[in-house]
């Protein structure tokens, strides 16, 4: 729906996939770098969703792109997760949770590196693993920033 929405607005979408269970954080950064220096445009915004969010931040820590362009992260966990914390501290969470969240969000979140104008759309309602794991609402976020 939303890549619809951008195409709607004169932006060509393209979707990036990689494996979030399979794979580590590091290849998807890498994949991504890839995947993005081979689209074509003089300007690449980018749109991550929850965990593609922590992939493309990851992607632009290590070093930046070619080409400028905007980046919109939502829902993404860049200040960490409680919920991915405390599948990963039993052997069936961690294989739940898969190699990217965990390297991504438990282990060490990569750091908003600058550069580029960032959007994030972030929310405070504990709903999916939260709600299921009885997770404490988040603090109020209002004119704070996770990827400082």
């Amino acid at each position: 729906v939303l890549g619809g929405r951008l195409e709607e607005s004169g932006f060509r979408a393209r979707y990036f996939r990689y494996h979030s269970w399979r794979g580590g954080l590091a290849q998807a950064a890498v994949d991504l770098r890839e995947f993005v220096e081979a689209t074509e445009g003089e300007r690449v915004h980018l749109v991550g969703h929850s965990l593609g969010g922590v992939v493309i931040a990851k992607m632009l820590e290590e070093a930046p792109l070619s080409r400028p362009g905007r980046v919109a992260m939502l829902g993404a966990p860049m200040g960490g997760s409680a919920a991915a914390r405390i599948m990963s501290r039993r052997r069936a969470g961690r294989w739940l949770v898969g190699g990217v969240i965990r390297e991504g969000i438990v282990e060490d979140a990569p750091k908003w590196p600058g550069g580029r104008e960032l959007l994030v759309v972030a929310g405070d309602i504990p709903l999916g693993s939260g709600l299921l794991l009885g997770l404490p609402k988040p603090p109020e976020m209002t004119g704070r920033s996770l990827v400082n």
